[in-house]
């Protein structure tokens, strides 16, 4: 049973197996909830057929869990179906609208052994560091590939790429010429950019600007 506020708070039981949620009759007459009878009918938990009869108006529905009223029709049961006790019985159709869901269901016995383990080991990744495929694959790939590594490393690093695709072309009408000035560098992030432009400068990929209006000085 949940609490919900159905024409004032009262208890309704959640029944997963119901596809339609329903009221007692005598429940509905008394709060002057009108009903009238609809075409099909009901297959009750025994078996049995009742003929269908629901409320004309949609009702409102107030529970904890949401902030929002929810508006839904019920079916009407007799009082000799459905006790006055069991005033609202929750099926599927208005569980999800309440934000009620099954959670933690059991799929076994206590005790029983697992068949699958499915967790996942909590382990801290570390970079660089995520081979593929078996030991003997791992060796076969790196004996293929330290040659290009080799060759990578003796390339000259103020050479230009080779590489047709790294090209990049920025057509200039004739005489047109745009002076930007550079963006200003946080300070706290001066003495970062100083490192990389000082191993620059050692390695010859750049070389020291003549001072002028667009320039942003980052050398004292």
């Amino acid at each position: 049973q949940t609490l919900v506020r159905f024409c004032g708070p009262l208890y309704g039981i959640i029944d997963t197996g119901a596809n339609i949620s329903v009221i007692n009759q005598q429940f509905a007459t008394e709060h002057n909830i009108k009903f009238r009878k609809i075409p099909g009918s009901l297959i009750l938990a025994n078996g049995n057929k009742v003929a269908r009869m629901q409320t004309i108006d949609l009702v409102n529905v107030e529970y904890d869990n949401i902030d929002h009223i929810v508006k839904h029709k019920f079916d009407v049961i007799e009082d000799n179906i459905m006790s006055y006790e069991n005033k609202i019985l929750l099926g599927i159709d208005l569980l999800p609208k309440l934000s009620i869901h099954l959670m933690n269901v059991a799929v076994k016995h206590k005790g029983l052994k697992k068949e699958l383990d499915d967790s996942i080991p909590d382990k801290a990744y570390e970079p660089n560091v995520s081979p593929a495929g078996t030991v003997q694959e791992q060796k076969a790939f790196d004996a293929a590939i330290h040659k290009y590594i080799d060759a990578n490393k003796n390339l000259n690093k103020s050479s230009l790429c080779n590489i047709t695709e790294a090209v990049l072309y920025l057509p200039t009408p004739p005489g047109y010429v745009a002076n930007v000035r550079q963006y200003p560098i946080p300070y706290a992030l001066k003495s970062k950019v100083m490192e990389v432009i000082n191993g620059w400068l050692a390695d010859g990929i750049i070389i020291p600007a003549k001072p002028s209006a667009w320039n942003l000085p980052m050398r004292n």
